[in-house]
This record gives C-alpha cells, structure tokens and sequence, in this order.
C-alpha cells in the first residue's frame, strides 16, 4: 500500500472482483483463444509448459525444497500402524491359541494324534 491509502495498479489486478481483474483477464482469455486458433491445441500446450517452466525457474527461489513440498503434498508419509492395532481380533485370537497351548501340552499332543489317528483308519 502506498500512503494515499490506495492500492496500486498491479496490487487491484491480482483482485477479484476489480475492474483491473477482469481486464486482466480478459486479455489473458482472449490471448489463449488467439493461441488455440492459430497453433492449434497441443503446440498450445507446449506453449503453456514451456512458459510455466520459465515462470518456475524465475519466480521460485528454493526449488528443492519447493519440489520436496509439493511430494510430500501429493505423495504423503505412510504413517505405519502395527499390526496388532490394525486387527485386534486376530492379535487376541492368537495370543489366546498361543496360552491355551503353553498351558496344555499335553492336551495339543493327545488332540494331534487322535485326528491322525481318525485320519488313517477311515
């Protein structure tokens, strides 16, 4: 801002809604057409990247970090969860498997061979 209080001209043109905006882009719009119509759709695209491009290279100061910024904005971290939180159920399902056959040894074995045993004499 400057002292009278008032915005200058290029401040109003990156306001929507200013008569400066909309002039702005309206040229911007208009140009584009032209571009479209005389080059055709993809040499505009080509046009459009290549000016992007420039605008990266002059306009932002750290790329790296600029870049690392937009990755970790797409491509977020995985926060890892262990599994026992995951599924619970499961994690409770054998951990009681697990006591019941440290409790009763004997029992597992006594259970292995009968269903062996069943097995074979069928």
């Amino acid at each position: 801002m400057n002292d009278s209080g008032k915005d200058s001209f290029f401040d109003r043109i990156g306001k929507i809604g200013t008569p400066e905006c909309a002039i702005f882009a309206a040229v911007l719009a208009m140009a584009l057409a032209l571009l479209l119509l005389c080059t055709g759709f993809w040499n505009t695209v080509w046009v459009a990247l290549i000016t992007g491009a420039g605008a990266f290279i002059g306009g932002v100061k750290d790329k790296k970090q600029w870049i690392k910024n937009l990755l970790n904005r797409v491509i977020p971290d995985k926060e890892t969860v262990p599994y026992r939180e995951q599924h619970p159920e499961i994690t409770r399902a054998v951990r009681q498997a697990t006591e019941k056959a440290a409790a009763a040894p004997e029992e597992a074995e006594e259970q292995t061979q009968e269903t062996a045993d069943g097995e074979t004499q069928e």
